[in-house]
């Protein structure tokens, strides 16, 4: 049975973390071996990179579904929202070993109730929030293209996939206050994502991304 955090751990406290998102320009990480020394959070296909992440996150219950065998693989912790749009998922995960269930909070912006967090719009600004909530004081940012590249929209293709024609400004506009509020707590947040779309947070190259 998956378990229910009803506190959210601080295991990063004070710490630098990287969020390896889903974006194409995942594919530049392959050639940096020090990522693999660092802390990090890896957003559904970012697992695909390797092994090494301490923590595996995603939002949608129906991901899941589509890769579980590989999610039940993966070494790291497997932390999820269970989410379930209008119930068309088709079962949550809430029956699954090995897996960790954090509650959906509000819909933006930062959450103040334990066991919960805010998803933000996706996952990649969930994984932020729940890097902050874990305590990290710098976050860096991979993978977080925010359009698509080459005609491209994800590291790893999606098995089964509908979604709106343009889904990046919904998803964009979940970074507005939560970037606001992780400022006001002292939590930097660095993109080291070549040509982002998504503002909000200074852009910084790879190499500066290693030296934090």
């Amino acid at each position: 049975m998956a378990e229910y955090w009803k506190t959210i751990p601080t295991m990063f406290k004070n710490l630098t973390v990287h969020i390896l998102g889903g974006g194409p320009s995942l594919r530049l990480l392959q050639r940096c071996k020090w990522i693999r020394r660092r802390k990090c959070i890896a957003v559904n296909g970012a697992m695909f990179l390797g092994p090494f992440p301490q923590l595996l996150f995603f939002g949608d219950a129906k991901w899941y579904w589509w890769n579980e065998k590989e999610v039940q693989a993966f070494p790291g912790l497997k932390v999820t929202m269970n989410l379930r749009y209008h119930n068309k998922t088709p079962k949550s995960v809430e029956g699954e070993p090995n897996l960790i269930i954090i509650k959906k909070g509000s819909n933006a912006g930062w959450e103040r109730r334990e066991g919960h967090l805010s998803f933000c719009h996706s996952s990649g600004a969930g994984a932020v929030s729940l890097a902050a909530r874990m305590g990290a004081k710098r976050i860096v940012l991979h993978g977080f293209d925010m359009q698509l590249v080459n005609g491209v929209r994800n590291y790893v293709p999606h098995k089964s996939q509908k979604t709106r024609v343009d889904p990046y400004n919904y998803m964009i506009d979940g970074f507005r206050v939560l970037s606001k509020q992780l400022a006001e707590r002292g939590v930097k947040v660095y993109n080291a994502t070549p040509g982002s779309a998504l503002p909000f947070f200074p852009l910084i190259s790879l190499e500066q991304a290693e030296e934090l």
